[in-house]
C-alpha cells in the first residue's frame, strides 16, 4: 500500500515514487495499490502500468501538503487511513515525503511494517516553525513506528539521527534512467529547442526548474539578472515551475516587472521542461531546502554547467569547482559572479558541460536503485515496527503528547 502525499507530475518526490514503484512492479517485486487524497496528472503513470490508483478524497488531504494538522484532524486521518489499510491487507505500506507520517501510525497499530521515504531536510528548528505542536509531536513519534525510513541524501539523514533511535535510518539516492532524455537529444536538437522557448537566438541561456516557492528560491536568480542587465543583455533566463495561486510567484512577478527584466527573464508554467533544459547553456539552483534535487539529476543527464547553493544533498550529486560552481543561499551577488564567468568564458562551459554528463555516469544507475529499494521494501516486508508483527504504540504516542 503506497500513499502519495500528491500525483503531481511536475514535483520531485511523486515522480521519483512513480519511478521506484512502476520500475519495481514491472520486474515482479511489487503488486501496489498507490493511494492520495487528490488526484493528478501522476495519476496516469500508475494507470498506464496496470497499478489500481485510489483517491481517497478526505477532507484532511490537505494536511499532508501543509502538515497543520489539528488533533480531531489526525485522528480521522488516522482513522480512515486504517480502514484503508483493513481493506486493503497490505503486507507493506510506502510512506512517500515527510508529511504522511499520519499512515506510519495506522500502519504500527495494525503491525503492518511501513518504509518511510523522506523527500524534506527540516531541522528541528524548522519543524518548530512549519508544524502545529501537535502535529510535531506527532510527526517525530512517527520515527519510533517506522520499520524502516529513508532520507535521500547523508545530509538529509543528519538532520533526523537525533530521531533514529531504533537505527532503522537507511539512506537511499535517487537515480534517473537517462533513456528518455538520450532520446530527445537525438531527436531534438539544440538549435530546435532554441527555437520553441523563449528569447533570441544566440543569446546565453540560464535555466531553472522547479515549482516557485519561498524555499526554492527563485527571487535571488532574479536579483542576480537584475545586477548584471544594468552590464549586458546577451543573457535569457527561464524559470521553469509557474504555478497559479502561490503568492511567492506574484512576488518574483512583481520584482521581475520592478527591475524591468520582462525581455530577458520568463516565467515558464510547470509543464514538461525537457525543451528548457535541452535549449539551456547552464542551469541554476537557488533553492534553501532540497534532498537529493530531481533537476540537478536532469541538468546532469543534459550535460549542463551547474550554479548552485550548497543546500541539502547537492554536495553529494555534482563535484564543486568541476562541474558545479557554489553560491551561499540568497546571495544575489556570488551567484550573479558566477553568471558572468559563463557568459564570458565558452570554453569553461563546454568543460563543465562535459563534466556534468559524466557525473551522471558516475551516480548509481537507475537499476542500482531499483535494487537497493527492492532490498529495503523486502527486508521491511519481514518485520514488524520492532520486529514482530503486533506492537502496542501507546508509550510512543504517550510520549509524544
Amino acid at each position: 500500500f503506497v500513499l502519495a502525499h500528491n500525483l503531481a507530475a511536475a514535483e520531485g518526490a511523486p515522480r521519483y515514487l512513480s519511478d521506484i514503484v512502476v520500475g519495481l512492479t514491472k520486474r515482479g517485486t511489487l503488486a501496489p495499490i498507490v493511494a492520495s487524497c487528490s488526484g493528478g496528472v501522476g495519476e496516469n503513470i500508475y494507470r498506464e502500468a496496470g497499478i489500481p490508483v485510489s483517491i481517497l478524497g478526505r477532507a484532511w488531504g490537505t494536511r499532508l501538503i501543509d502538515g497543520l494538522w489539528t488533533r480531531r484532524e489526525y485522528e480521522t486521518a488516522v482513522s480512515d487511513l486504517t480502514a484503508e489499510l483493513k481493506r486493503a491487507r497490505p503486507e507493506l505500506v510506502v510512506a512517500n515525503t515527510l508529511l504522511t507520517f499520519p499512515i506510519v501510525e495506522a500502519a504500527a497499530r495494525l503491525g503492518i511494517p511501513s518504509v518511510w521515504v523522506i523527500h524534506e531536510s527540516y531541522s528541528a528548528e524548522v519543524m518548530a516553525r512549519l508544524f502545529t505542536p501537535f502535529a510535531k509531536g506527532r510527526c517525530e513519534a512517527a520515527f519510533a513506528l517506522a520499520t524502516r525510513f529513508v532520507p535521500c541524501s547523508h545530509d538529509t539523514a543528519k538532520l533526523f539521527e537525533r530521531l533514529d533511535m531504533r537505527k532503522v535510518i537507511r539512506v537511499r539516492h535517487n537515480a534517473l534512467d537517462p533513456a528518455e532524455i538520450d532520446r530527445y537529444t537525438e531527436r531534438v536538437s539544440k538549435a530546435d529547442a532554441v527555437s520553441q522557448t523563449p528569447g533570441p537566438a544566440g543569446h546565453v541561456r540560464f535555466v531553472s526548474v522547479g515549482t516557485v516557492c519561498e524555499r526554492k528560491g527563485q527571487h535571488t536568480l532574479v536579483e542576480a539578472a537584475a545586477r548584471l542587465a544594468r552590464e549586458r543583455a546577451d543573457f535569457v533566463v527561464h524559470v521553469v515551475g509557474a504555478r497559479p495561486g502561490i503568492p511567492y510567484l506574484d512576488y518574483v512577478r512583481n520584482l521581475i516587472e520592478r527591475n524591468g527584466l520582462e525581455g530577458i527573464i520568463h516565467l515558464i508554467p510547470e509543464t514538461d521542461a525537457k525543451p528548457y533544459f535541452r535549449a539551456a547553456d547552464a542551469f541554476v539552483c537557488t533553492s534553501h531546502m532540497e534532498t537529493y534535487s530531481r533537476s540537478v539529476l536532469e541538468a546532469e543527464a543534459f550535460g549542463l554547467p551547474i550554479l548552485s547553493t550548497p543546500c541539502c544533498g547537492v554536495g553529494e550529486q555534482v563535484t564543486w569547482d568541476v562541474n558545479a560552481l557554489k553560491f551561499e543561499i540568497g546571495d544575489a551577488d556570488g551567484l550573479a559572479r558566477h553568471m558572468r564567468t559563463l557568459l564570458h568564458d565558452p570554453a569553461l562551459r563546454t568543460r563543465m558541460a562535459m563534466a556534468s554528463r559524466q557525473r551522471f555516469e558516475a551516480h548509481p544507475s537507475f537499476g542500482a536503485m531499483l535494487d537497493s529499494f527492492a532490498h529495503v521494501f523486502r527486508v521491511a516486508a519481514n518485520l514488524g515496527p520492532w520486529g514482530q508483527r503486533t506492537v502496542d504504540v501507546t508509550p510512543v504516542l504517550r510520549k509524544a503528547a
